[in-house]
């Protein structure tokens, strides 16, 4: 009776220990992962912009936790937290960012969900187009005689509503003068100054007031004043007995240049 009894109180006693080891044994929480998604798992952002992630797959009453891995971006999730506003600050270089979802359903069981996203780098801006314009001369190269003047006419076309104003500018404005008519910028007349010489040269160039780069120059050389030139003689005579006209250089006969 007293072996019985012992043998019955040391089942009892293994049975005892056994459920103490069972109810210490945690109970390792299931991973949901496989029933999140992201909308997205990868996107781009510019720098300072921003974009919305939508979570689902997540139970019902589940606690949602929306992380990032870089402090650039800032999280701003929805009022359930099914969603997840997402907005980049500035950059100078392209970076790359981690956003998770992190999910916990009632029951203990977990999951996680990623996107990776990257902020580009601001573009440069693009400069204004320039407006066709083309500014034509017509001569290229010129003689300048000594007390003379030489006149140069533009031809400009443009757009239409963009000016064809030119402005002209001699290389040398030491010893050229240049008058340019208020009323018509697109002809110039230049003048060589007491201290020109022959063989002196200028480039005289036209350019427009909207894209210098529009332009056309005229190489001029200085060269000597002209020779007066004689166009005709007039000779008066003295008639002879014999019909035939005569100079007579004593006669007061003058040669007169016309």
């Amino acid at each position: 009776m007293k072996s019985r009894i012992l043998r019955r109180a040391g089942a009892l006693l293994l049975a005892l220990a056994l459920a103490c080891s069972l109810l210490a044994v945690p109970v390792a929480a299931a991973d949901i992962s496989s029933t999140l998604s992201i909308s997205a798992d990868e996107t781009e952002i510019e720098s300072g912009g921003s974009t919305t992630l939508r979570l689902t797959g997540a139970p019902n009453g589940a606690k949602i936790d929306w992380t990032s891995d870089n402090a650039i971006l800032s999280l701003s999730p929805s009022s359930t937290d099914s969603s997840c506003l997402v907005t980049a600050g500035t950059v100078t270089n392209s970076q790359t960012a981690k956003v998770t979802a992190t999910v916990e359903d009632t029951t203990g069981d977990s999951g996680t969900a990623t996107c990776t996203i990257t902020i580009k780098k601001p573009q440069d801006p693009t400069p204004p187009s320039k407006p066709s314009i083309t500014v034509r001369l017509d001569k290229n190269s010129a003689i300048l005689p000594i007390g003379g003047s030489l006149t140069l006419k533009a031809d400009v076309t443009a757009p239409e509503g963009t000016s064809t104003t030119l402005n002209w500018d001699p290389s040398d404005k030491s010893k050229f003068r240049l008058d340019v008519s208020p009323y018509d910028s697109h002809t110039a007349t230049i003048t060589p100054s007491s201290s020109a010489k022959p063989g002196d040269r200028v480039t005289l160039t036209a350019y427009s007031q909207v894209d210098p780069g529009a332009s056309d120059y005229c190489v001029i050389e200085v060269v000597p004043a002209a020779s007066p030139q004689v166009s005709s003689v007039q000779i008066t005579t003295t008639p002879t007995n014999d019909g035939r006209n005569y100079v007579d250089p004593g006669a007061g006969n003058e040669v007169t240049l016309v």
